[in-house]
């Protein structure tokens, strides 16, 4: 995810408090006999990872033939790439991820490359205009409680990207340009669409600092790390829960597994799509808050050629005449040595991905490439398009807040019912939307079962 802009904003320097706080423990009438984990992501794989080198006996349940959740390794052609998760957002020490990383001999390359954009019919914009762009959405950011009081709780980032631009008195290709990179900004970040996305409460969520890396050799180090030791059962889907204050059953399509307790860690679309079913149902709050929460679109294409044939690409915002499908574009070479091309589309034009097929889309983006390098690209020796929103088994890439919704909301989707748990980004309230989130949420979860806080030492 681009995070090139407004890089002195509270992301990289403020309200950042340490990761452990006091949680409500559940009462534990019955000895905690075997913990059931539903899903083999990065935050069922934190608790059952936790929960094991406690003692606990603990049984992870994947659907897929795979582990690692919103976390998939691939590759295009020899070079192995991450199809979902990529970056460390914010990789300074205080970051578990950091720290996780280090103990797995992993090193964390920062993404720090210029910042473009390339707008069609003008070709790429200076540096005193990209410097204006940067300003007006830092200015933006700082507008953030006029614009709340004067729209209300209810408003969208749209209306409020609107409002200021009028409040601006812009006009002309300065309005066009200023309206795209401040959609652009939001959708990629939080991967809703504008007009989804709760004004109220975008930038209000917290970060670590440091700059933004990969991991050399991708995240399946850390998958394989937290995985490692465990009792997982992949191709086991599950399709019922039932829990009451003794305990829980657990059902899939071969067996009906028993525990005292588990924790259930399926992204978010998988309980909008109730894919899932519950008995007894989930209280009424935690419904709501399910319904409330966006579950956001981010997808990627992978493009691999023969040679590079671009010059100064680096990171790169693509602005057409007309909606933007893919409009964000980042060079991988000097993170993989391999010529490969990045793109993104978040939000309203990740959604649009889905109307296509994987060679349009493609075809798409060469054609953009085309007029950014002023030549015809040649053929990619191999291509990889996303379908993160499609997949049954995610339905999204992750959470954001919708208009209409809260951090309430997060703290309900969070809360136990009887001796069942709920984990996974969606449910942490100050690290949504991340893979330190997760881990963080099932590291929580882990701790709220043995009755005390577990913190990044009780893995690995």
């Amino acid at each position: 995810m681009p995070r090139s802009l407004a890089t002195t904003t509270r992301r990289e320097l403020l309200r950042w408090m340490g990761v452990g706080a006091a949680l409500p423990l559940l009462p534990l009438p019955v000895r905690c006999r075997r913990v059931i984990v539903v899903g083999a992501g990065v935050a069922g794989l934190a608790a059952a990872h936790a929960l094991s080198r406690i003692g606990v006996e603990v049984v992870v349940l994947e659907a897929l033939e795979r582990i690692g959740g919103r976390i998939e390794p691939g590759t295009l052609g020899p070079v192995p790439v991450d199809l979902g998760a990529a970056w460390v957002h914010g990789s300074g020490p205080g970051n578990p991820l950091t720290q996780l990383f280090a103990r797995l001999g992993v090193t964390l390359q920062p993404d720090r490359v210029p910042f473009h954009v390339f707008e069609r019919g003008t070709g790429y914009l200076t540096r005193a205009q990209v410097n204006l762009l940067n300003r007006r959405v830092s200015s933006f950011l700082t507008a953030l409680p006029l614009l709340r009081t004067q729209l209300g709780p209810r408003a969208s980032v749209a209306e409020g990207v609107d409002l200021f631009l009028a409040l601006q008195g812009l006009g002309g290709v300065a309005l066009a340009r200023s309206r795209f990179m401040l959609r652009a900004f939001f959708e990629s970040w939080y991967a809703g669409s504008a007009r989804d996305l709760a004004l109220e409460w975008v930038w209000e969520d917290e970060s670590f600092p440091g700059p933004d890396a990969f991991p050399v050799g991708g995240y399946g180090q850390l998958v394989d790390g937290l995985a490692r030791g465990l009792e997982i059962r992949t191709g086991s889907a599950v399709s019922l829960v039932e829990h009451g204050p003794s305990g829980v059953a657990v059902h899939t399509e071969e067996e009906v597994i028993r525990g005292s307790h588990a924790i259930v860690t399926v992204p978010l679309g998988v309980l909008k799509a109730r894919s899932i079913r519950f008995e007894p149902r989930l209280p009424e709050r935690k419904q709501r808050a399910i319904r409330r929460i966006g579950m956001g679109a981010f997808e990627k294409i992978l493009l691999r050629f023969e040679h590079p044939f671009w010059r100064n690409l680096d990171e790169l915002f693509y602005r057409s005449r007309r909606e933007e499908k893919v409009p964000f574009l980042k060079d991988l070479l000097p993170f993989t040595g391999e010529p490969i091309l990045l793109a993104l589309a978040a939000g309203e034009s990740a959604d649009r991905m889905r109307l296509r097929s994987a060679s349009e889309i493609v075809d798409e983006l060469l054609g953009a490439v085309g007029e950014i390098v002023a030549s015809t690209p040649p053929a990619p020796t191999h291509a990889h398009v996303t379908r993160w929103r499609a997949d049954p088994f995610f339905r999204g890439s992750f959470s954001y807040l919708r208009t209409g919704s809260s951090p309430a909301d997060q703290r309900s989707l969070a809360a136990p019912v009887d001796r069942l748990l709920f984990a996974g980004e969606a449910t942490h309230e100050r690290f949504f939307a991340s893979v330190h989130g997760a881990l963080l949420s099932g590291l929580r979860e882990a701790g709220r079962i043995v009755g005390r806080d577990l913190g990044v030492d009780a893995l690995l």
